[in-house]
């Protein structure tokens, strides 16, 4: 905690006042992980990168693959959300 008070710039900081910014920081990680996840805009994106080898100018070297997957919940004809194009 002393290293990343120090990054903002806070030269001092005492025990209770780390224990009030600790407590607002589990407010907020709390409100991040319990939010709803069935409204808009959430898509889940999955993502992965992919090392291969391949020949370039008569030599093998290394590529890397960036690789992204998105879903999105399908909407029905009567969804309130549906979105328009």
């Amino acid at each position: 905690m002393k290293k990343l008070v120090e990054q903002l710039g806070i030269t001092r900081l005492c025990k209770s006042q780390v224990s009030v910014m600790a407590a607002e920081l589990d407010e907020q990680v709390d409100a991040f992980r319990t939010r709803p996840l069935d409204a808009d805009p959430y898509t889940f994106v999955e993502m992965d990168a992919l090392v291969l080898k391949v020949r370039e100018g008569g030599r093998v070297v290394s590529v890397h693959a960036l690789v992204a997957t998105r879903c999105q919940r399908r909407r029905t004809p009567g969804d309130p959300r549906r979105r328009r194009h």
